[in-house]
C-alpha cells in the first residue's frame, strides 16, 4: 500500500521537478505524450520526437487497471521490487490489472523507448484474480505416491523453495548447493538423476524430455496443486509463503521430513 488507503499515486520527472497525481477509487488518470485539449492528459510525459502514446489508469477499490489507448506503442509494467517480473499491454489492450504494488510504467515502439517513465504506486492485485486450476491438472502428483524422507523428496522440496515467483526452476547446481546446507551431499549430476526419477513418477512415458523442462514441469505441477489444496495441507513452503501439496492420497497432509531412507 502507498500510505493513503487505496489511492493510486503516479509520479514522473526528476526529484527537483517531480510531477505527481493521486487518484482515489472510482477515478481515472490519463497519462501520455500529448498535452492537447482533445487528449485531456492529466500527467503529460516527455516523449521522443515523433512519438505519441496514451493510456488510462482506472482505480478500483482493491486494484488498478490500465487501458493502453496508443496506436502503435506497447505499454510495459515492471515490478520495481523485482525487475525480472514484468507484463505488457499491446496497443488497444484494455483492462490490464496492475499486478505490482510499485510499478514502472513505460511505452515502447518496436525496440525503442518512446518517452518518460511513470512510477505507479497502488494496491497489489488480489492473488485470486484470474488464477485457477482443475483437479485433473493435479492428478499426476496425487497419484505418484512420493515418499517423504527420501533423497528425491528433498530434491523436490528444494526445487519448490528455489523456484522464482514466475515459476522459473533453479538449476541442478543451485539445487545441489541448497541441499548441501541441509546435510544432503548430492552432486548436480545426482540432482538431475532425481529430477528424472520424479518426472518419470509423475509423468510416465515422458522421460525423454529435456531436464530444464522437467524441473519447470514439476514446479508448475506443484503450483497447480497448491492452488487447490493450500488451505488443507501444511509442510513444505515454496518461496517461504505457500504450503506444499500432498505427496500421496486425495488431500492428506505432508508427513514430516525425517531422513530415514534414500532412493
Amino acid at each position: 500500500m502507498n500510505g493513503h488507503g487505496n489511492v493510486v499515486t503516479l509520479m514522473t520527472g526528476e526529484p527537483a521537478a517531480r510531477r505527481r497525481v493521486d487518484a482515489a477509487p472510482g477515478s481515472a488518470v490519463v497519462v501520455g505524450s500529448c498535452p492537447c485539449a482533445e487528449c485531456r492528459t492529466d500527467l503529460v510525459l516527455g516523449a521522443r520526437p515523433g512519438a505519441w502514446f496514451r493510456a488510462v489508469i482506472r482505480v478500483g477499490t482493491d486494484h488498478w487497471e490500465l487501458d493502453n489507448l496508443s496506436l502503435d506503442a506497447e505499454a510495459w509494467l515492471v515490478d520495481l521490487e523485482n525487475p525480472t517480473s514484468r507484463v505488457s499491454a499491446a496497443p488497444g489492450r484494455r483492462r490490464l490489472i496492475g499486478p505490482f504494488e510499485f510499478a514502472d510504467l513505460s511505452f515502447r515502439v518496436g525496440p525503442c523507448e518512446a518517452g518518460e517513465h511513470v512510477t505507479v504506486i497502488g494496491p497489489e492485485a488480489p492473488l485470486t484474480v484470474g488464477r485457477t486450476a482443475c483437479r485433473a491438472s493435479t492428478a499426476p502428483l496425487v497419484g505418484a505416491g512420493l515418499q517423504p524422507g527420501t533423497a528425491y523428496h528433498a530434491v523436490l522440496e528444494e526445487l519448490c523453495r528455489g523456484a522464482s515467483d514466475d515459476g522459473v526452476a533453479p538449476t541442478a547446481a543451485a539445487l545441489s548447493a541448497r541441499l548441501h546446507t541441509r546435510g544432503w551431499a548430492i552432486t548436480p549430476k545426482a540432482v538431475e538423476h532425481h529430477v528424472d526419477y520424479l518426472f518419470q513418477r509423475c509423468f510416465p512415458g515422458e522421460a525423454g524430455r529435456a531436464r530444464g523442462w522437467k524441473r519447470t514441469a514439476l514446479v508448475s505441477l506443484i503450483t497447480r496443486t497448491q492452488a487447490l489444496a493450500a488451505t488443507r495441507v501444511g509442510g513444505l513452503v515454496k518461496g517461504g509463503r505457500t504450503p506444499v501439496p500432498p505427496m500421496s492420497g486425495e488431500l492428506s497432509p505432508v508427513v514430516g521430513l525425517a531422513r530415514t531412507t534414500t532412493e
